[in-house]
């Protein structure tokens, strides 16, 4: 959840929109818990499957993938509340839409 949390308020601000960043979130979550199956057999894919793993019925997915996997997920929801605050850093543009 923290990560779709950080995409969604990351999205949020760079788009300027909430409808847009829900559209987004909403289809990364489809596409994920359709394809999820296929994305878990890749190691590098299934690091960033945000849905359970006991969701897929998944050969090789043990105690150390599912720690790799949570792990790979906080590490990029904290990259990009990292982005968040850098963004929210310089607030008077955001008011102002400018430059600033």
């Amino acid at each position: 959840m923290l990560w779709y949390v950080s995409l969604g308020v990351l999205l949020a601000l760079v788009l300027r929109s909430r409808m847009a960043s829900g559209a987004i979130l909403g289809g990364i979550w489809v596409f994920q818990y359709v394809l999820g199956g296929v994305l878990g057999f890749n190691y590098w894919t299934s690091l960033l499957l945000n849905l359970s793993a006991t969701t897929y019925n998944l050969p090789f997915f043990g105690v150390e993938q599912w720690l790799y996997n949570r792990l790979a997920l906080i590490a990029t929801s904290l990259l990009m509340m990292l982005g968040v605050a850098l963004i929210l850093h310089n607030n008077e543009t955001l008011i102002r839409g400018g430059d600033g």
